[in-house]
């Protein structure tokens, strides 16, 4: 993986699916270096607690560019543990049944791989195990990636009923799967072409996800997942026909509001690298 090819993959859905192969190579060698850990063994459990923890996986069925290890992980009490997050509740697999999450997934996947092929690479490159979330409440979705973990993401699972039809789940849940799968892309990215300098001191600015003032990566981190967001949500309104068109069309009149509260950023830590990246995802609002 050269610069060019971590530019693309830092820009909103400017990537190839080769870009994102090259990508995923790259970060499964320094799994192996660093943990020992080859890709068709990774699993959450394994990258926390070691080989003596093994996880209980149920896979989803076989998608187009997807791995033949790519599901549903269920971890025990002592990972649970080291995962949490507030406000977040793993699914058991009682849970994960009866809500027929893999078939939700499968169809969330199929929903990405129709609309925006870019976005699906990544998903099915990057992605290896999917801790489901149940929602806090019916209109809010929780999800989160950890740094440590480069190929887990957890993501809330919406439960369908009067005010959340089917393919209102589906979409939230493509959503959720797209927002962590592109944070994993930047975090592996980061590995081989840091945003900041090294030693620099990290400025802080706004972030209108956060509604708080955060470190300069976390800040680009936030751009660079709305922004692929805007573009997936806006493919989808440009069919008006489309099941979601209407999902669709309040996801990037709320997406578009964030954006306009973005301040002035200072660049003074960023690397070169850095500076492009910010650059890239602040020029389509600009």
């Amino acid at each position: 993986m050269n610069t060019d090819d971590a530019l693309a993959l830092a820009s909103p859905a400017a990537w190839t699916s080769l870009q994102v192969q090259r990508l995923m190579l790259a970060m499964d060698e320094r799994l192996r270096n660093h943990l020992g850990i080859v890709p068709e063994r990774y699993s959450t459990a394994r990258v926390l607690m070691g080989a003596q923890e093994e996880r209980a996986f149920l896979p989803c069925e076989p998608h187009s560019g997807w791995p033949p290890r790519f599901g549903v992980e269920l971890v025990s009490p002592p990972v649970q543990e080291r995962v949490a997050q507030p406000g977040a509740i793993l699914l058991n697999r009682d849970e994960v049944e009866a809500l027929d999450v893999r078939r939700s997934i499968e169809l969330a996947m199929v929903l990405i791989h129709s609309i925006a092929p870019r976005i699906h690479a990544t998903v099915a490159a990057l992605v290896r195990s999917i801790h489901p979330l149940s929602c806090p409440c019916p209109e809010v979705d929780v999800s989160y990636s950890l740094p440590e973990l480069p190929h887990s993401v957890f993501v809330a699972v919406p439960c369908e009923g009067p005010k959340v039809p089917r393919h209102h789940v589906i979409a939230r849940l493509a959503e959720g799967l797209i927002h962590e799968s592109v944070h994993l892309q930047l975090s592996g990215i980061e590995h081989f072409f840091p945003l900041t300098r090294r030693g620099a001191q990290e400025e802080y600015a706004y972030s209108p996800w956060r509604r708080e003032h955060r470190p300069i990566t976390g800040v680009i981190h936030g751009l660079f997942v709305f922004n692929c967001l805007w573009v997936f949500w806006r493919y989808i309104a440009d069919q008006p026909a489309h099941q979601v068109a209407d999902f669709a069309a309040v996801r990037i009149g709320e997406i578009g509001r964030d954006f306009e509260q973005v301040e002035f950023i200072a660049t003074d830590s960023l690397s070169a690298f850095g500076v492009q990246v910010l650059e890239r995802n602040l020029g389509i609002w600009h």
